[in-house]
């Protein structure tokens, strides 16, 4: 039978070939029942407020919760109890700020303006790198989702360009890389534009594909590049 619920984390891995999701967005859910009703969707929803004033988040503890979430992935694997299917992160953005947060929290050693030494935010790329190559590394397909942020220039000035927020060495982790931009040419002409960014196995820069779907990028991958994706 379908699931698109929260999962508890024992039962994250119950999907031998289904869709295990670690959600920081609390969103998931309802979009998996909407798109794909048919689907065994594991989801693991990772936010953790602070017992002592929940309008804030519990940084570390939530970081506990998804490193947690990807540990267990990663043994079942490696027990045989799971066997292709997908992983996914939504959205390494809110994991790459809450480290961000947590550095400027608790930093042992800083400046003499008060900010975090340089070998702290090293210790948030250490975190923040085994927490992404754990799904990386499973024998599946695996997704990690960025959100978009202005690009300033050097004197701190908006730009008109904008990219994916997340640890700057994170594109050279992934096979593929994928921009997704919402279009308004016109009062009645929006268009969804996926603009494929890198492809690890061959030349594919800036290949565009319209209202981009895994059965079109599939087709892309196939057809005009040559590869065989695992189903």
């Amino acid at each position: 039978m379908p699931t698109h619920r929260h999962f508890p984390l024992s039962e994250l891995t119950g999907s031998a070939r289904g869709v295990g999701e670690v959600d920081t967005e609390y969103g998931a859910a309802k979009v998996a029942k909407m798109h794909f009703p048919d689907k065994d969707i594991r989801i693991f929803e990772v936010r953790v407020v602070r017992t002592d004033d929940p309008t804030r988040i519990d940084y570390f503890e939530t970081f506990k919760q998804i490193a947690m979430a990807c540990d267990a992935i990663h043994a079942a694997f490696e027990k045989g109890e799971l066997e292709g299917g997908t992983v996914c992160i939504d959205n390494v953005s809110d994991i790459y700020t809450w480290l961000n947060a947590w550095t400027e929290e608790t930093a042992a050693k800083r400046t003499s303006t008060g900010r975090p030494q340089r070998l702290e935010w090293g210790k948030r790329n250490i975190m923040y790198r085994n927490l992404i190559w754990k799904v990386l590394s499973l024998p599946c397909h695996a997704i990690v989702t960025a959100q978009m942020q202005r690009v300033y220039g050097p004197r701190g000035e908006e730009t008109n360009n904008w990219d994916a927020r997340w640890l700057s060495a994170q594109p050279y982790w992934c096979d593929i890389v994928i921009r997704l931009d919402k279009l308004e040419l016109g009062p009645e002409d929006v268009r969804y534009v996926a603009t494929v960014e890198k492809c690890r196995f061959m030349r594919a820069l800036n290949k565009r594909i319209r209202d981009i779907t895994w059965d079109k990028l599939v087709k892309f991958l196939e057809e005009e590049l040559g590869l065989k994706v695992a189903k």
